[in-house]
């Protein structure tokens, strides 16, 4: 059979169509269709990666272990040669000593050997920021301007946050001390001050060099008076100083040399020769790394490919004229000497001979509004400056360049850079220390391309010796464009994408990723990620069944031919991005900051403040001037004005720049929410007052009602888009592998929605309206559910405004892959043809073909068929427990809640007090705090006012930011130290449940049993304590082998059944059979079940009401394990292709 297969993909679903082709390759017949639903990766609450979170934690742990290492093996050294006390008591003795005290007088006298090590363990603990990048700094900076010629320079990003922070070093010298320790001591201790800044005062963040330079006037003071050898001395400023650098990131295989061409046989034999030999000294490696676009050799090869495609043309006669080898000369050497980008006027200009002026009556082919110029070679221009290499820098080969460009860009250790620009490039000493404070500032971006170094030396070469384009240059090298294609069809099955498209891919270093990560690698959008590998399930399932597809179809989003007006408005439309793009370049380098996507939105941003007066811009929440030079810093910040976790909306017109201080004052809230209630530091008026200079698509959402607005025109996430063109982009290149290239095409979402409208297809998936009027049903295109009657294979009024898509049924992601599979080339030209001619489009009529007449019928039938595939995981890897710890109370605790209602406690919880509702007030475990606040709680009638009037106030009038409250919650596992003396006692809440048991045990009895996500994880038993806690018994270990054993509630009980979060099972009720997913496991027995269909258990039906008037939840319902035998539950299997497989009702006659 001859099929297309039709694929809509989404960050988070499949859906596909299979339709029958006749002899014209013409869709006849659906044979399948299905939905698949599937996780992206992403949490959806605040739409970050689920792997940023565990990234966080994971890093929380990794500094606070390297920080008692460090500490531990410090107090160890200084046990060991004698400078701190051998015994514990006489340690903590030490701790009384005031070391800010001892650190000031450490300078000036002889400190006792303990007083000494009480001062340098100090330094240990707090030792200063420091950033594992090279500082970015100014250019006068690198020079040898006299001092007071320079400005104050920046210690480091961090420190820049406020004024104090910027100028502690000029504090410290301004009083005349020596070190940071002398300054704290006497100008802050002495003064009332805190040694340790408050977090929302006076910002004190020393760099780490201050110290090490303390640390080193310590030393050469004590010295002479302490029995401290040198190689001591040393080990211990190591202990204390050292930091890891970071691992270096994977840049990605060159799209021609990897190892999958080499196995092939696909590359020319120098090519071999090159990829062989780096595979000796790199294994693991799956073929040459890309280069950085800084690099010397990618800067020429973009140069020679732009000037050899270089073409001029007459404006008047459109006559193209060809540029000759002196002219193109003339034109890379302007290119080269320039440090900015060259405009094709001037370049115009550089060609101009006796005989013809090229200035007016002239363009080139690659010059236009949206282009007027082409870039230099900064690289070059660069390294030729006298500071650095000078005119020395063409004696060195391209090779060499390279290699000295990416030692630049990968080194960290200036002490590294200036050895090896002295011995080995054969610099002077100034220019080697000016080669060392290079930055990435300097070389303007550090992103890779994707081609590997070595074959950009060889496309150099090859193109200035031939003359010849890029294209032309890889045939004489032997390297065909053919060889970048991912495929040819000529696969079974898909492979995992990373084997298929590994250029594509970056390396995986984790043990815990699976085996075909570790192999082949991954691509880094876990999103991507995810639907790829979905992709792969599904397909392959669709083959096993229905064999190879002879086309696909997959949606992509893109824009359809444009009328001239429209062309014209997207014409002027880009002229004016590239014109800012260039502003905030030439801004950016004025100011020293490096050229970089958040660096120009930052400007972008700013200027949207106040776009006429650059005086009057500023943060709309705290009036504070923004200059330019403050703009960049840490003291303000990019900020969402709808909070991202609620609105997923991280486009632009959702931005602003704003005072670090009030984004996090503000924090999960919108302006409207933060800044309106009386608690707010900054009055809300004139924040409405000052965001009038903004443009009019940023200033509604200052306003009340702005959440209620957004999620009104904004009910689908605004990030999938991108996130879908980028998996549609990909996903061609990997379907290559089983259907040739020219049999897949790419869609467009606009036009799957216009079908969708056109053939009344968006009315398949909503309930049947009431309605009076009488219509025939034996009308062929009649629909019973809008009541409209179709004439000429389309409906008249086609879907109506009221009947629109419903993404809560996840079988509309089957109906948009019926219309990708529908559409093809003919379609897509008509369409074309009638938007170019000004029609519009949402009111355009496409006609079926004249041999389907029944095909919206044919749709319903299939979509009405289809059991919605989930993607089930019943993996171990997830969160065990809430991140809050509680108290454990020593005797259940009576809590009076008021009106004769008592309440047992065990447990006892800190918790903000701003967060506190009235009912709430009982459980303070603080009786006057209590008393207080239930006085103060009389005075609000509702929650809100509670913690937005009451609260705040109390609280600045008391100081009490956090109480304690008692609480009760049977949840909770008690965790003791495993040795014989325990450390610490701590309570934590489980967090989620990992799956439900029935077993039945052996006296003929049913038991369920919820087993938590931490019990599953532990290796130890969780038994049961006298006073109802659970706690880990030590003393009974399973093994790995033994996981059943220590799940079972008895040794000879019997599982019946075990249900995860996404199972799919099948019950019957009222005569029917209903197939549901479970989405919810409780700790009571209940499972929460959503029809396999639904794509959110929030969303509501307003059609139907239960009888007390309330909203009933789209078929959800909570069911407990015992009633489920009368409902004959079965559990089923769908595969991702959507077939069904059902073993029949658990519950036996002779059960």
């Amino acid at each position: 059979m001859k099929y297309r297969l039709g694929l809509d993909l989404g960050t988070n679903s499949i859906g596909f169509a299979i339709l029958e082709l006749n002899q014209e390759n013409s869709p006849q017949k659906i044979i399948d269709t299905g939905s698949r639903i599937f996780s992206d990766g992403r949490d959806p609450k605040t739409g970050e990666p689920l792997a940023v979170a565990r990234r966080v934690a994971r890093g929380m742990r990794k500094r606070r272990d390297r920080n008692l290492s460090r500490k531990k093996q410090l107090m160890n050294f200084l046990i060991q040669i004698n400078l701190m006390p051998q015994d514990e008591i006489s340690r903590k003795k030490l701790e009384l000593l005031n070391p800010y005290e001892i650190r000031a007088k450490a300078l000036y006298e002889q400190l006792k050997p303990e007083e000494l090590a009480r001062a340098i363990f100090h330094l240990a603990q707090r030792r200063g920021f420091k950033s594992n990048r090279k500082e970015i700094q100014k250019e006068s900076e690198i020079t040898n301007e006299n001092e007071d010629e320079k400005k104050s320079k920046k210690e480091n990003a961090k420190i820049t946050d406020q004024d104090k922070r910027e100028n502690l070093q000029s504090e410290i010298q301004k009083n005349n001390c020596q070190t940071l320790g002398e300054y704290l001591f006497k100008y802050r201790l002495q003064n009332g001050l805190n040694a340790r800044a408050l977090a929302d005062y006076d910002v004190l963040y020393p760099t780490r060099e201050m110290y090490r330079d303390e640390f080193l006037a310590i030393k050469n003071f004590q010295q002479n008076f302490q029995n401290i050898s040198e190689d001591n001395w040393a080990k211990i400023e190591d202990i204390i100083f050292f930091q890891r650098k970071l691992k270096p990131q994977d840049k990605g295989v060159c799209r021609f040399l990897d190892i999958r061409k080499i196995n092939d046989g696909k590359l020319p034999n120098w090519a071999q020769e090159i990829l062989a030999n780096y595979l000796k000294i790199n294994p693991l490696s799956k073929g040459l790394p890309r280069a950085y676009l800084a690099l010397p050799s990618y800067c020429k090869f973009r140069i020679l490919s732009e000037v050899n495609n270089l073409k001029l043309k007459n404006i008047h006669t459109r006559e193209i004229i060809e540029l000759t080898p002196e002219q193109k000369q003339k034109i890379i050497e302007k290119l080269n000497s320039q440090k900015s980008d060259v405009k094709f006027s001037k370049l115009r200009k550089e060609i101009n001979t006796k005989e013809i002026s090229f200035v007016n009556d002239f363009e080139f082919n690659l010059e236009s509004e949206r282009r007027l110029d082409i870039q230099a070679n900064p690289t070059r221009n660069l390294l030729c400056d006298e500071k650095y290499f000078g005119k020395n820098w063409h004696q060195f080969s391209l090779t060499k360049q390279d290699e000295i460009v990416e030692f630049l860009l990968d080194e960290d250790d200036e002490l590294n850079i200036e050895n090896k620009a002295q011995h080995e490039w054969q610099v002077s000493q100034e220019q080697a220390k000016n080669l060392s404070k290079l930055t990435i500032n300097h070389f303007k971006t550090t992103a890779v391309g994707s081609m590997c170094k070595e074959i950009l030396q060889k496309l150099c070469e090859t193109i200035e010796q031939n003359n010849c384009r890029y294209d032309q240059a890889l045939k004489i090298l032997e390297i065909k464009h053919s060889d970048e294609a991912y495929g040819n069809g000529d696969q079974d099955f898909l492979p995992y994408y990373a084997k298929a498209i590994p250029t594509s891919v970056v390396a995986v270093k984790s043990k815990t990723a699976s085996q075909e990560e570790q192999e082949f690698g991954k691509i880094a959008n876990p999103t991507v990620h995810s639907a790829l590998n979905q992709i792969r399930k599904v397909v392959n399932s669709i083959i096993k069944d229905y064999g190879k597809p002879a086309e696909i179809h997959v949606e992509l989003a893109r824009e359809l031919k444009q009328t001239k007006e429209q062309n014209d408005k997207l014409q002027k439309q880009q002229n004016a991005n590239k014109k800012e793009n260039d502003e905030a370049k030439k801004v950016l380098a004025e100011n020293n900051q490096v050229d970089n996507y958040e660096n120009r939105l930052r400007y972008k941003l700013w200027k949207e403040l106040d776009l006429k007066d650059i005086n009057n811009r500023k943060c709309p929440y705290t009036d504070k001037t923004i200059c330019i030079k403050k703009l960049f810093s840490p003291e303000f910040e990019i900020e969402h004005i709808l909070p991202f976790s609620k609105t997923l909306d991280d486009s632009i017109a959702n931005k602003t720049i704003a005072s670090k201080s009030a984004n996090a004052f503000k924090g999960n809230r919108s302006p409207f929410e933060a800044f309106s209630g009386p608690q707010s530091p900054y009055n809300y008026q004139e924040i409405l007052e000052r965001t009038k200079t903004m443009p009019r698509h940023k200033r509604w959402r200052f306003e009340a009602g702005a959440m209620e607005k957004f999620n009104d025109q904004n009910g689908f996430i605004a990030s999938q888009l991108n996130d879908t063109r980028y998996i549609s982009k990909i996903a061609k290149q990997y379907l290559q592998q089983i259907c040739d290239k020219e049999k897949i095409r790419i869609g467009n979402g606009k036009i799957t929605a216009l079908l969708r409208h056109n053939w009344g297809l968006n009315s398949i998936l909503h309930k049947p309206k009431n309605s009076t009027e009488e219509h025939d049903q034996n009308i062929k295109n009649f629909d019973p559910e809008t009541g409209e009657v179709f004439e000429n294979n389309f409906s008249e009024k086609s879907d109506s405004n009221s009947t629109k898509k419903n993404r809560d049924d996840h079988r509309h992601h089957a109906i948009d892959a019926v219309c990708i599979a529908m559409t093809d080339r003919k379609m897509l030209q008509q369409i074309s043809r009638d938007n170019a001619r000004n029609f519009d489009i949402n009111r355009l009529e496409i006609k079926l073909p004249s041999h389907w007449n029944s095909f919206r019928e044919d749709v319903k039938e299939a979509v009405e068929k289809i059991i919605v595939s989930h993607k089930i995981d019943h993996g171990k890897n997830v969160k065990l427990h809430d991140e809050t710890n509680y108290g454990k109370l020593k005797q259940m605790t009576l809590v009076d809640q008021g009106k004769k209602k008592l309440a047992e406690c065990n447990l006892v919880i800190k918790t903000k007090i701003i967060t506190l509702k009235k009912s709430d007030v009982h459980f303070i475990r603080d009786k006057k705090i209590k008393d207080l606040l239930l006085l103060e709680a009389n005075k609000a009638s509702t929650d809100k006012e509670f913690q937005e009037k009451i609260l705040p106030e109390f609280s600045k009038n008391t100081g009490i930011k956090r109480v304690r409250l008692y609480d009760n919650n049977k949840s909770v596992l008690e965790i003791n130290h495993p040795q014989n003396k325990p450390r610490f006692k701590k309570i934590i809440k489980t967090n989620g449940n990992h799956h439900i048991s029935l077993w039945k045990m052996p006296n003929g009895e049913y038991l369920t049993d919820v087993v938590s996500n931490f019990k599953i994880n532990c290796p130890y038993e969780i038994a049961k304590s006298q006073d109802g806690f659970q706690y880990i018994n030590y003393e009974k270990k399973f093994e790995e082998n033994q996981s059943m054993e220590k799940l079972k509630p008895h040794p000879s009980a019997k599982l019946i059944i075990r249900l995860f979060k996404d199972d799919l099972v099948r019950i019957e009720e009222d005569d029917k059979i209903k197939t549901v997913v479970v989405k919810v496991i409780g700790s009571t027995s209940q499972c929460f079940f959503l029809p396999h269909n639904i794509a959110s258990s929030k969303s509501k039906d307003k059609n139907e009401k239960q009888e007390n008037g309330k909203e009933e939840s789209k078929g959800s319902f909570v069911l407990n394990f015992k009633t489920l035998k009368s409902k004959k539950l079965r559990k089923i299997f769908v595969t991702p292709s959507g077939k069904v497989f059902d073993s029949g009702p658990i519950f036996k006659e002779n059960n």
